[in-house]
């Protein structure tokens, strides 16, 4: 009796277990952003949205596909350059799942399909184009570099259900040796082109010289001139002024010159007016009294 009742204490307890495991096995939730793979005995059954779910306890499994953007990041890629300088690049991807190729994607790859699918691809195609520029060109290009890889990229995962959003090289490390003769090279081209900003400059303080000591020249020669011009107009006028005094001098000496010659006696009275009355103390023989007419 105590062995049977033993019995099916346990058995009791064994179907409880069996119904918890069954309740609790029996529904899934899928995150949003993520689609869900129902697997049955290891085989894929269809496809679950984002939300509550119910599946068959213990065979049926839900894995979590992310149709999210994700950053995946490749480092230490090596490339070569067109002039063989060999460089490891660091390049990111933003790439995300088509939600509608969720299935076909878990049937094919699985879970890791940035290493396993994205990986290869994006190693080739950076070789690719790396190697159709120079290793200075790369620096100076390198959102060019970025486009043109990202542009092969994403019509080689288009037909596998990726969309890749953008690629960025993160960095590009060269050798040693190189990064010391591109410095180098920097260098001088800085200091070519310096020097020829200073030749310039000097020219232009050249010039500069010139078109003072051009307009000094000019304002000498406009000073001259504006004196030269000063001190004869200065003549011109003493002459038509000395012509003008000579002009009414002679003109007043004919004014009075005429009424003397139309009346002699005119003479003797103004020789009268303008003597004195005295006499001349020395006298030459023979000579009239001046001024003084005796016939009258």
């Amino acid at each position: 009796m105590y062995l049977s009742r033993v019995a099916a204490i346990g058995f009791m307890c064994a179907v409880v277990l069996v119904l918890i495991v069954a309740v609790m096995g029996s529904w899934y939730t899928v995150p949003e952003g993520y689609r869900g793979v129902i697997v049955r005995n290891g085989a894929v059954i269809g496809e679950a949205a984002p939300g509550l779910g119910f599946k068959v306890p213990v065979i049926d499994g839900v894995v979590d596909m992310s149709v999210q953007t994700e950053k995946v990041v490749f480092e230490n890629i090596q490339a070569y350059s067109r002039d063989i300088q060999q460089a490891d690049v660091v390049a990111s991807v933003n790439v995300r799942l088509a939600p509608d190729r969720v299935l076909e994607m878990y049937s094919t790859v699985g879970t890791g399909y940035g290493s396993k699918l994205l990986l290869p691809v994006v190693q080739r195609r950076l070789k690719e184009v790396f190697g159709h520029y120079a290793a200075a060109e790369v620096i100076a290009a390198r959102e060019k570099v970025s486009s043109s890889i990202l542009a092969l990229i994403s019509a080689d995962m288009a037909g596998r259900g990726l969309i890749v959003e953008s690629l960025q090289i993160e960095n590009i490390d060269f050798s040693d040796s190189y990064e010391d003769a591109a410095e180098a090279a920097a260098k001088a081209e800085a200091d070519v082109k310096r020097a020829r900003q200073e030749l310039e400059h000097a020219k232009v303080n050249a010039l500069r010289q010139v078109a003072e000591a051009e307009a000094k020249a000019q304002a000498t020669r406009a000073t001259a001139d504006a004196e030269a011009y000063a001190t004869k107009a200065q003549g011109e006028a003493q002459a038509a002024a000395i012509k003008a005094r000579g002009e009414a001098e002679a003109a007043a000496i004919k004014a009075r010159a005429e009424p003397l010659r139309a009346n002699p006696d005119l003479i003797a009275l103004v020789a009268a007016e303008r003597w004195d009355g005295k006499l001349p103390a020395t006298m030459v023989p023979g000579a009239a009294l001046p001024f003084v007419n005796v016939t009258k």
